[in-house]
């Protein structure tokens, strides 16, 4: 047994074994559409989902026994909803980061040399028996020199090594992958590959996980019944990370709650609460926030723990991520494909947009036209996430890296939650997270905290340029959108044929000669360039009019004269018209 453990930290062992299993993936693969061509038509779906079942099941129990990057890369897969098939992500989602300690006398050594042979300088006491292992490292209780106790995060000794010699292997597999047309047609393999390859190292630097722990604290400030605990940073190292050691016990412990008087339904929604207060105002969250890493103390108040793990979602993507999850409550398929885009969502050449519409509608038409957005539960926010999981699979679509693992992390909180509260009132939770205010709520947060002078600038300047965004949001632009388009009815039932001689007039690369009767082609198109003139200056005189009425005069100034250069321009290129149709007419005398 200890030879094979040895044999796992051996780099030529591990590169080979990672590249025969995944060669052993592509043939199974091939041969399974060899068949089909055989065939004259498609497998049954029980024979592919068969395969992918077993061949997760390989993946899955390679990681467990080879440990090191592969847990990390099957955690990343199963949150790859466009990338893999759903029995695929069902299998690998079984995958915990959850593996057997290192002896304590190995921990020492690396204990060791990152502080010296001194140890007792530096810690009073550590208890050989770890809290947590994990892949990259276990958690051990220790006591300083001063009496304080701390939680002690040590890098398992030679992991450095393995994840070095896993991400050659899995490079090599995406390089043999990328050789295949419909591979390379499907996914950038190789933009994956670097951003596992950049997270996966990032997590084998504490510095970076104190930094992210100092951040994460940082945003919780004022914010009641949540604990994060403090870094020692003059005791970090490298590969000791040393923490504020916090007692508690698993968010899911409902026999805990019940001893010490507390509501599950309290519980459940302080735990969304802060979630949301993660993603949707401070824009870095907590990838991970399984029941283990989330821990409840007798009060009631929430500890998070280990920051290994973390995502980042800017304010662009934060806006559209908003967009999107009201498009949902609204029940607007065509809004949530928009929100998609606005969030960074790769669209391939060959997706069509039209497609992907009819697509995304038909999808979610269950739960729109049975209402069940009214009674949101858990059941309910599965369904539609296992509903978008397909469709970004189905479609010619890839997400970026942030929102794959805020989909994952999305789907634990809702699983958490309804297990302590099967009534969990998801939408009145989320209800302040999704409405304009939600600028106002992330500068109240930087002001109620301990943050710099420069935070405070930055909070304060994109109040002062959000008053113009507040005026021309989303919800009001499409409703204008939506007026336009009824009152523009009677033109998009002209005939088809009609609409490409005009679509042909407007881009100049239509002849007048070709179309015989000149006078209907001049009122045509004097009509239609007058209408799309005539829609830009009405599209500013009703945000000048919004404008006037919430008593911002600079802005209405700003709609009124759009609204008469709209005008101008309608005028001067109706008399151009005229112009051109009276040298044509003269022409043909």
């Amino acid at each position: 047994m200890r030879i094979r453990k040895d044999y796992k930290r051996i780099r030529v062992y591990r590169v080979f074994r990672i590249v025969a299993m995944s060669l052993g993936f592509f043939w199974q693969i091939w041969r399974h559409h060899k068949k089909e061509q055989r065939r004259g038509r498609a497998l049954p779906d029980a024979a592919w989902n068969s395969l992918w079942r077993s061949q997760a099941r390989t993946l899955r129990q390679t990681a467990l026994d080879l440990e090191g990057m592969l847990i990390k890369l099957g955690q990343f897969l199963s949150a790859r909803a466009d990338l893999m098939p759903k029995p695929f992500i069902e299998e690998l989602e079984q995958l915990q980061d959850r593996i057997s300690p290192v002896p304590f006398p190995e921990i020492k050594k690396q204990l060791i040399a990152s502080y010296g042979s001194n140890l007792s300088s530096y810690f009073a006491s550590i208890d050989e028996t770890p809290l947590a292992a994990a892949s990259l490292g276990q958690v051990h209780r220790a006591v300083l020199p001063t009496g304080e106790q701390v939680a002690v995060k040590i890098q398992r000794p030679g992991i450095e090594k393995m994840i070095y010699a896993d991400l050659t292997a899995t490079k090599l597999v995406v390089w043999i992958a990328g050789r295949f047309r419909a591979v390379r047609a499907r996914v950038d393999l190789m933009a994956i590959y670097e951003e596992v390859a950049r997270t996966t190292l990032e997590e084998l630097d504490y510095y970076t996980e104190a930094s992210h722990l100092t951040e994460f604290r940082r945003n919780f400030e004022g914010r009641p019944r949540i604990k994060i605990p403090a870094v020692y940073t003059e005791l970090t190292r490298p590969r000791v990370l040393v923490m504020e050691y916090v007692e508690g016990v698993k968010i899911s412990d409902v026999s805990f709650m019940s001893a010490h008087g507390l509501q599950p339904a309290d519980v459940a929604k302080r735990y969304v609460q802060s979630f949301l207060y993660q993603v949707m105002v401070d824009g870095f969250f907590h990838a991970d926030p399984h029941p283990g890493n989330v821990l409840l103390q007798t009060n009631g108040d929430l500890v998070i723990l280990d920051f290994g793990m973390m995502g980042r979602i800017d304010q662009r993507n934060r806006e559209g991520l908003r967009d999107f999850l009201r498009a949902i409550v609204e029940e607007d398929a065509r809004k949530m494909l928009v929100s998609l885009r606005a969030m960074d969502v790769l669209v391939f050449p060959d997706a069509d947009a039209e497609t992907l519409f009819q697509s995304l509608s038909g999808l979610m038409s269950p739960y729109f036209t049975n209402h069940l957005l009214d009674n949101i539960n858990d059941e309910v926010i599965q369904q539609i996430l296992r509903t978008l999981q397909a469709f970004v699979y189905e479609q010619p679509v890839q997400l970026p890296y942030h929102l794959t693992f805020l989909g994952r992390a999305a789907g634990l909180i809702a699983g958490v939650a309804t297990e302590l509260d099967s009534r969990t009132p998801f939408l009145r939770i989320m209800q302040p997270f999704l409405v304009s205010a939600g600028r106002e709520q992330a500068r109240e947060s930087a002001a109620g905290s301990a943050r710099t002078g420069a935070a405070h600038s930055e909070f304060d300047l994109l109040h002062d340029l959000g008053q113009l965004t507040d005026l021309l949001s989303v919800d009001r632009i499409v409703a204008i959108i939506r007026l336009l388009w009824r009152l523009a009815s009677p033109f998009r039932q002209l005939p088809h044929s009609l609409l490409g001689v005009a679509e042909r007039l407007a881009s100049g690369h239509f002849r007048v000669e070709h179309v015989r009767d000149t006078i209907h082609a001049h009122t045509f198109h004097r009509l239609i360039n007058r209408v799309a003139w005539l829609c830009g200056a009405g599209f500013f005189s009703v945000q000048g009019w919004f404008a006037l009425a919430a008593g911002r005069t600079l802005l209405a100034g700003i709609g009124a004269v759009a609204s008469l250069a709209f005008l101008a321009a309608a005028v001067k290129n109706t008399k151009d018209t005229d112009d051109v149709f009276k040298r044509e007419r003269q022409s043909r005398r």
